[in-house]
Protein backbone atom coordinates (compact mmCIF):
# COMPACT_ATOMS: atom_id res chain seq x y z
CA UNK A 1 0.00 0.00 0.00
CA UNK A 2 2.74 2.37 -0.27
CA UNK A 3 3.01 4.62 -3.19
CA UNK A 4 6.03 6.76 -3.91
CA UNK A 5 6.08 10.65 -5.06
CA UNK A 6 9.07 13.08 -6.29
CA UNK A 7 9.26 16.52 -4.80
CA UNK A 8 11.68 18.86 -6.72
CA UNK A 9 13.57 20.85 -4.29
CA UNK A 10 16.52 20.96 -6.33
CA UNK A 11 17.44 23.63 -9.00
CA UNK A 12 19.58 22.86 -12.07
CA UNK A 13 22.88 24.31 -10.46
CA UNK A 14 22.04 21.16 -8.17
CA UNK A 15 21.49 23.93 -5.15
CA UNK A 16 18.61 23.41 -2.63
CA UNK A 17 17.26 27.05 -1.32
CA UNK A 18 15.49 27.69 1.69
CA UNK A 19 12.53 28.61 -0.44
CA UNK A 20 12.64 25.39 -2.45
CA UNK A 21 12.81 23.18 0.79
CA UNK A 22 9.82 25.28 2.64
CA UNK A 23 7.83 24.65 -0.38
CA UNK A 24 8.66 20.87 -0.44
CA UNK A 25 7.73 20.21 2.78
CA UNK A 26 4.66 22.32 2.49
CA UNK A 27 3.57 20.56 -0.69
CA UNK A 28 3.62 17.44 0.88
CA UNK A 29 1.88 18.37 3.61
CA UNK A 30 -1.33 19.64 1.87
CA UNK A 31 -1.38 16.58 -0.45
CA UNK A 32 -1.67 14.17 2.72
CA UNK A 33 2.48 12.60 2.58
CA UNK A 34 2.86 10.59 5.32
CA UNK A 35 6.65 10.58 5.29
CA UNK A 36 9.79 13.11 3.45
CA UNK A 37 12.77 11.99 2.04
CA UNK A 38 15.50 14.39 2.79
CA UNK A 39 18.60 13.61 1.63
CA UNK A 40 20.39 17.30 1.39
CA UNK A 41 20.98 20.30 3.65
CA UNK A 42 19.68 23.42 2.86
CA UNK A 43 22.32 25.98 0.69
CA UNK A 44 24.10 27.86 0.70
CA UNK A 45 25.34 27.34 4.25
CA UNK A 46 26.56 23.41 5.47
CA UNK A 47 25.60 24.57 9.45
CA UNK A 48 22.85 27.36 9.67
CA UNK A 49 23.55 29.56 12.46
CA UNK A 50 20.29 30.61 14.65
CA UNK A 51 21.92 33.58 15.97
CA UNK A 52 23.48 35.15 12.93
CA UNK A 53 22.31 37.98 10.69
CA UNK A 54 20.61 36.25 7.23
CA UNK A 55 20.92 33.06 8.40
CA UNK A 56 18.09 32.81 11.56
CA UNK A 57 15.66 33.64 9.05
CA UNK A 58 16.79 30.74 7.07
CA UNK A 59 16.39 28.21 10.29
CA UNK A 60 13.18 29.78 11.47
CA UNK A 61 11.86 29.45 7.82
CA UNK A 62 12.80 25.96 7.36
CA UNK A 63 12.04 25.26 11.17
CA UNK A 64 8.27 26.22 10.65
CA UNK A 65 7.92 24.15 8.05
CA UNK A 66 8.73 21.27 9.07
CA UNK A 67 6.33 21.86 12.14
CA UNK A 68 4.01 22.84 9.59
CA UNK A 69 4.29 19.39 8.23
CA UNK A 70 4.27 17.66 11.41
CA UNK A 71 1.24 18.83 12.65
CA UNK A 72 -0.32 17.78 9.54
CA UNK A 73 0.89 14.07 9.92
CA UNK A 74 3.73 13.89 8.11
CA UNK A 75 7.46 12.36 9.56
CA UNK A 76 10.62 14.32 8.14
CA UNK A 77 13.57 11.76 7.53
CA UNK A 78 17.22 13.31 6.70
CA UNK A 79 20.19 12.75 5.75
CA UNK A 80 23.17 13.69 8.80
CA UNK A 81 25.54 14.74 6.06
CA UNK A 82 28.86 13.28 4.75
CA UNK A 83 31.01 16.03 6.77
CA UNK A 84 32.69 13.34 9.40
CA UNK A 85 31.76 16.09 11.85
CA UNK A 86 30.46 15.63 15.43
CA UNK A 87 27.00 17.49 14.68
CA UNK A 88 26.78 18.59 18.45
CA UNK A 89 29.93 20.71 18.61
CA UNK A 90 30.99 21.06 14.79
CA UNK A 91 34.05 23.43 15.42
CA UNK A 92 34.52 24.58 11.91
CA UNK A 93 32.91 24.81 8.33
CA UNK A 94 35.00 25.31 5.31
CA UNK A 95 32.39 24.69 2.75
CA UNK A 96 30.15 28.01 3.47
CA UNK A 97 29.11 29.39 1.54
CA UNK A 98 28.20 26.40 -1.06
CA UNK A 99 27.68 28.66 -4.00
CA UNK A 100 30.30 31.06 -3.73
CA UNK A 101 33.94 30.79 -5.88
CA UNK A 102 36.04 28.35 -4.24
CA UNK A 103 38.71 31.37 -3.28
CA UNK A 104 36.09 33.42 -1.67
CA UNK A 105 34.97 30.36 1.13
CA UNK A 106 36.67 30.77 4.48
CA UNK A 107 36.52 28.80 7.26
CA UNK A 108 34.59 29.91 9.97
CA UNK A 109 34.11 28.84 13.37
CA UNK A 110 30.23 27.29 14.13
CA UNK A 111 29.19 26.40 17.24
CA UNK A 112 26.41 23.91 18.57
CA UNK A 113 23.82 26.46 17.15
CA UNK A 114 24.50 26.31 13.95
CA UNK A 115 22.62 23.46 13.08
CA UNK A 116 22.01 20.97 9.40
CA UNK A 117 19.31 21.82 7.90
CA UNK A 118 16.90 20.21 8.12
CA UNK A 119 18.67 17.14 9.84
CA UNK A 120 18.94 18.60 12.88
CA UNK A 121 15.54 20.01 13.57
CA UNK A 122 13.49 19.08 16.50
CA UNK A 123 11.23 16.31 15.49
CA UNK A 124 13.33 15.14 12.42
CA UNK A 125 14.59 11.27 12.20
CA UNK A 126 18.37 12.34 11.66
CA UNK A 127 20.21 9.52 10.41
CA UNK A 128 23.78 8.28 10.20
CA UNK A 129 25.51 5.43 7.64
CA UNK A 130 27.40 2.49 8.48
CA UNK A 131 28.93 -0.01 5.28
CA UNK A 132 28.73 -3.56 5.14
CA UNK A 133 30.93 -4.00 8.30
CA UNK A 134 27.97 -2.40 10.35
CA UNK A 135 30.27 0.44 11.62
CA UNK A 136 29.55 3.92 10.67
CA UNK A 137 31.12 4.90 7.21
CA UNK A 138 34.25 7.18 7.78
CA UNK A 139 32.64 10.25 6.21
CA UNK A 140 29.59 10.04 8.25
CA UNK A 141 28.29 12.85 10.52
CA UNK A 142 27.33 11.72 14.05
CA UNK A 143 26.67 13.48 17.50
CA UNK A 144 24.94 11.98 20.54
CA UNK A 145 21.38 13.55 20.51
CA UNK A 146 22.08 14.26 17.12
CA UNK A 147 21.35 10.84 14.83
CA UNK A 148 18.46 9.06 15.84
CA UNK A 149 18.96 5.69 13.80
CA UNK A 150 21.29 4.56 11.01
CA UNK A 151 21.10 2.71 7.97
CA UNK A 152 23.23 0.84 4.75
CA UNK A 153 24.53 4.18 2.92
CA UNK A 154 27.84 2.16 2.16
CA UNK A 155 31.64 3.16 2.79
CA UNK A 156 34.04 1.65 0.40
CA UNK A 157 36.50 1.07 4.06
CA UNK A 158 33.79 -1.83 4.12
CA UNK A 159 33.81 -3.21 0.77
CA UNK A 160 32.58 -7.24 0.18
CA UNK A 161 34.01 -8.85 -2.51
CA UNK A 162 31.59 -7.77 -4.98
CA UNK A 163 33.56 -5.72 -7.49
CA UNK A 164 31.34 -3.18 -6.27
CA UNK A 165 32.99 -0.84 -3.89
CA UNK A 166 30.70 -1.46 -0.95
CA UNK A 167 28.12 1.63 -1.83
CA UNK A 168 24.50 1.41 -2.55
CA UNK A 169 22.64 0.51 -6.18
CA UNK A 170 20.16 3.23 -6.81
CA UNK A 171 18.74 4.95 -9.74
CA UNK A 172 20.88 7.90 -11.14
CA UNK A 173 19.28 11.19 -13.11
CA UNK A 174 20.27 10.23 -16.32
CA UNK A 175 18.54 6.97 -16.01
CA UNK A 176 19.67 3.79 -15.21
CA UNK A 177 21.41 2.39 -12.13
CA UNK A 178 24.37 3.44 -10.18
CA UNK A 179 26.21 3.09 -7.04
CA UNK A 180 26.87 5.68 -4.60
CA UNK A 181 28.00 6.20 -0.66
CA UNK A 182 26.55 8.39 1.73
CA UNK A 183 23.81 9.50 4.16
CA UNK A 184 21.72 10.73 1.62
CA UNK A 185 21.51 6.75 0.78
CA UNK A 186 20.78 5.56 4.19
CA UNK A 187 18.37 8.04 4.78
CA UNK A 188 15.85 6.05 2.12
CA UNK A 189 16.37 2.95 4.08
CA UNK A 190 14.30 4.83 6.89
CA UNK A 191 12.23 6.21 4.96
CA UNK A 192 11.60 2.78 3.41
CA UNK A 193 11.06 1.28 7.05
CA UNK A 194 8.99 4.17 8.38
CA UNK A 195 6.53 3.93 5.31
CA UNK A 196 6.27 -0.31 6.46
CA UNK A 197 5.75 0.85 9.74
CA UNK A 198 2.79 3.21 8.51
CA UNK A 199 1.59 0.69 6.08
CA UNK A 200 1.08 -1.68 9.01
CA UNK A 201 -0.12 1.36 11.71
CA UNK A 202 -2.49 3.06 9.50
CA UNK A 203 -3.60 5.35 12.41
CA UNK A 204 -0.03 6.21 13.39
CA UNK A 205 0.94 9.84 14.02
CA UNK A 206 4.47 11.23 12.83
CA UNK A 207 6.09 11.01 16.81
CA UNK A 208 4.53 7.74 16.57
CA UNK A 209 6.72 6.49 13.70
CA UNK A 210 9.69 7.80 15.00
CA UNK A 211 9.26 6.01 18.36
CA UNK A 212 8.51 3.03 16.43
CA UNK A 213 11.93 3.46 14.29
CA UNK A 214 13.78 4.00 17.73
CA UNK A 215 12.33 1.00 18.94
CA UNK A 216 12.78 -1.93 16.33
CA UNK A 217 16.26 -0.80 15.31
CA UNK A 218 19.21 -3.07 15.86
CA UNK A 219 20.83 -1.90 18.46
CA UNK A 220 24.43 -1.02 17.50
CA UNK A 221 26.96 -0.30 20.16
CA UNK A 222 29.84 2.04 19.86
CA UNK A 223 32.87 0.31 18.49
CA UNK A 224 35.81 -0.22 20.56
CA UNK A 225 38.74 0.83 18.24
CA UNK A 226 37.51 3.40 15.53
CA UNK A 227 41.11 3.89 13.55
CA UNK A 228 40.28 4.12 10.09
CA UNK A 229 43.67 4.72 8.76
CA UNK A 230 45.59 1.97 11.12
CA UNK A 231 47.34 5.15 11.86
CA UNK A 232 46.99 4.28 16.14
CA UNK A 233 44.87 7.90 16.05
CA UNK A 234 41.04 7.72 16.50
CA UNK A 235 39.12 9.31 13.53
CA UNK A 236 36.12 9.84 15.45
CA UNK A 237 34.62 9.48 19.10
CA UNK A 238 31.68 7.32 20.03
CA UNK A 239 29.60 8.38 23.56
CA UNK A 240 26.94 7.16 24.40
CA UNK A 241 25.56 3.40 25.57
CA UNK A 242 25.25 0.62 23.49
CA UNK A 243 21.87 0.91 23.30
CA UNK A 244 21.89 5.00 22.00
CA UNK A 245 24.85 6.45 21.23
CA UNK A 246 26.18 9.04 19.04
CA UNK A 247 27.30 7.27 16.07
CA UNK A 248 24.17 4.68 15.32
CA UNK A 249 21.49 6.52 17.75
CA UNK A 250 18.71 3.99 18.61
CA UNK A 251 20.72 1.45 16.46
CA UNK A 252 20.35 -0.13 12.61
CA UNK A 253 16.78 0.21 11.30
CA UNK A 254 15.36 -3.07 10.28
CA UNK A 255 12.48 -3.54 7.64
CA UNK A 256 11.94 -7.33 9.00
CA UNK A 257 11.14 -6.42 12.34
CA UNK A 258 9.25 -3.35 11.47
CA UNK A 259 6.78 -5.74 9.72
CA UNK A 260 6.22 -7.47 12.63
CA UNK A 261 5.53 -4.95 14.94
Amino acid sequence: GVRIASVKVVDDAGFIYPEYAVCGFMWAAERGMTITNNSYFIDPWVFTCQNKAGQAVVYEAVRRAVEYAGKRGVLTVAAAGNGAVDLTRPGRDTQSPTNAAAEDVKPRAVDNTCLVLPAQLRNVVAVSSVGADKVKAGYSSYGLGAVDVTAPGGDRRQSPDDGQGGCVLSTVPSAGYDYSCGTSMAAPHVSGVAALLASTHPGATPSDLSKMLNAQAETLPCPADYDLNGTGVQDAFCTGRSEYNGFYGHGMVDALAAVRE
